[in-house]
């Protein structure tokens, strides 16, 4: 069946109600990544937040996500589609049924490794003494109230010795004081902006000095 299609009526939605279907799921995504976030307990879940939310079908497919982990989204679904597939009949799930399994994590590292340039990147993070991701105050790398870009501090990490992945801009109201952009789009690297008191570069880098 066509993902436009009603399972009611067989027939295609109208523009109105399969946008405002389609809003009502991201809006339900990103309630859950809000959740993952205050509940935890874990750094790398608050601070780095390495983590994924997404709702998918009865069979496995993605259907709707939060604006987290590429990776982990593009493995979620292959991932749950293998268990309804092999393991766990969709039938047999119940309100409240966690899985738990390492075999999504595999699947994002054949997806990096496919490519072969990327094995120095891999063996640096996965030894004892590599490089590791750190959030650091954006004062080392840039002075305060000067009008900067991602692009400069890309620069600057790279002086360094370290590679920038993202930021952190420090709110004042500390109900909205969560989350980071990684990676961010060319249009948001070469737009200015005045770094202040507060506000972290998230990094890869051998120390946290």
């Amino acid at each position: 069946m066509s993902p436009e299609m009603s399972p009611e009526t067989s027939k295609p939605l109208a523009p109105i109600d399969l946008e405002i279907l389609y809003n009502a799921l991201v809006a339900a995504a990103a309630e859950m990544d809000v959740t993952v976030w205050r509940t935890s307990r874990s750094t790398i879940v608050r601070e780095l937040l390495d983590y994924s939310t997404a709702i998918f079908d009865a069979d496995g497919w993605n259907v709707a996500q939060s604006a987290r982990i590429p990776g982990h989204l593009n493995s979620m679904s292959s991932f749950l589609r293998e268990i309804v597939e092999r393991y766990i009949p969709a039938d047999d799930w119940q309100p409240g049924d966690v899985v738990i399994s390492n075999e999504m994590v595999s699947m994002v590292l054949a997806q990096i490794t496919y490519e072969p340039r990327i094995r120095p990147v891999l063996e640096d993070l996965f030894q004892s003494d590599g490089s590791e991701i750190y959030i650091k105050d954006i004062a080392c790398y840039v002075p305060l109230g000067q009008p900067t870009t991602f692009e400069h501090l890309i620069l600057a990490a790279k002086v360094r010795n370290e590679v920038a992945m993202g930021v952190q801009v420090y709110v004042d109201d500390a109900a909205q004081r969560y989350g980071l952009v990684l990676n961010p789009p060319l249009a948001q690297r070469t737009a200015p902006f005045v770094p202040k008191k507060g506000d972290r570069l998230i990094v890869l880098a051998e120390d946290d000095g």
